[in-house]
């Protein structure tokens, strides 16, 4: 979750890079780098009872951290700042994409992308400790203001 963080760096690779091709690499990379980093969002398998009210609820949060994503891009399409539209492409991709396999394999059930969900969620776990959920979004919103202070 919490790809409004990922959106900014994707945003921030696209006034970097000059290749579409390094920008989703790199995004893609990075997006890994910033599931390293403790956010809280472990907290979000015990909130409800049954799986179908988990899927629910990891549904409205995502659809929440999805306009907030769409507006950080709006207000990047609208800025003077000069960009590449594949490169920008290339970078939202990238930093988004490592999260839309991981759900669409949890989702659809696709035994075969086990290792992946596997890795991704070793990723997460890496250091062996998560930050309570406030602090996690806090941590994030911090990393979103960062990457986002460095394109505006």
């Amino acid at each position: 979750m919490f790809m409004t963080a990922h959106t900014s760096v994707g945003l921030w690779l696209t006034t970097k890079l000059v290749s579409p091709f390094w920008a989703f690499v790199i995004a893609f990379a990075m997006h890994f780098f910033l599931d390293f980093i403790p956010h809280g969002d472990s907290e979000f398998d015990h909130l409800k009872k049954t799986e179908r009210e988990q899927k629910i609820l990891e549904i409205k949060i995502a659809a929440i951290d999805v306009v907030f994503s769409i507006i950080l891009v709006y207000s990047f399409f609208t800025s003077q700042i000069k960009f590449d539209n594949s490169i920008l492409i290339a970078a939202l991709v990238g930093s988004w994409v490592p999260d839309w396999i991981w759900m669409a394999s949890d989702y659809m059930g696709l035994k075969f992308m086990g290792w992946y969900n596997r890795f991704h969620v070793y990723v997460h776990n890496l250091i062996g400790y998560d930050f309570t959920m406030p602090i996690g979004m806090a941590l994030q919103l911090l990393i979103t203001i960062f990457f986002t202070s460095l394109v505006f």
